[in-house]
């Protein structure tokens, strides 16, 4: 059985972040010729759409990401510009608004620890336990609860793998194309 579905629809729902027609308002600071301090991204309509923290340059902390309604769609923390610490991402109103969709753990970049989703209704999809970016362990289910086997499991690991990192791709690109003109003097 596959799970394109959820693959195919958390792609729209980060799209719907940054759009190349997307006009951007960024309010940000920066300190010998970095950016420096909190970060915001707004859209056109004056809707939040990226809100965190800059520390001589890198990413630090916490980034928020926001659909051009204003409903958060994901958290990502960092350290020194790299992904560290949990993860979240929640559903868009075509599933069901808020509810969480993935919790994953990084440390320096890589998954290192538990990673979790759910289908639209919360019912548990997924737990994959990784370290250092290395499959340990999987287990899926489908939507009824029911178990897939050990194998659809590391393949539905593989697949999400991949679509992580083209909306991770998709969430960082929005941050770097719009950040305050000190950065593009760098």
């Amino acid at each position: 059985m596959r799970h394109t579905g959820l693959i195919a629809a958390s792609a729209l729902l980060f799209a719907s972040v940054a759009s190349p027609q997307t006009k951007y308002k960024v309010e940000g600071s920066c300190v010998s010729g970095a950016v420096d301090g909190q970060y915001t991204l707004y859209s056109g309509n004056s809707v939040k759409r990226v809100t965190g923290t800059f520390s001589h340059g890198k990413k630090n902390g916490p980034f928020f990401f926001f659909r051009s309604s204003g409903e958060q769609i994901a958290l990502i923390p960092f350290r020194g510009d790299q992904i560290d610490g949990v993860v979240r991402m929640w559903f868009g109103p075509e599933m069901n608004a808020g509810q969480l969709k993935l919790e994953s753990v990084y440390a320096a970049g890589k998954l290192h620890g538990p990673k979790r989703s759910w289908y639209p209704r919360g019912e548990r999809r997924s737990t994959f336990y990784y370290t250092n970016d290395k499959l340990d362990q999987a287990e899926a289910w489908k939507p009824d609860g029911s178990p897939l086997s050990s194998e659809e499991a590391a393949e539905i690991a593989a697949r999400d793998i991949e679509a992580d990192r083209r909306l991770f791709e998709i969430l960082l690109r929005t941050i770097g194309e719009n950040l305050p003109e000190c950065s593009k003097k760098n």
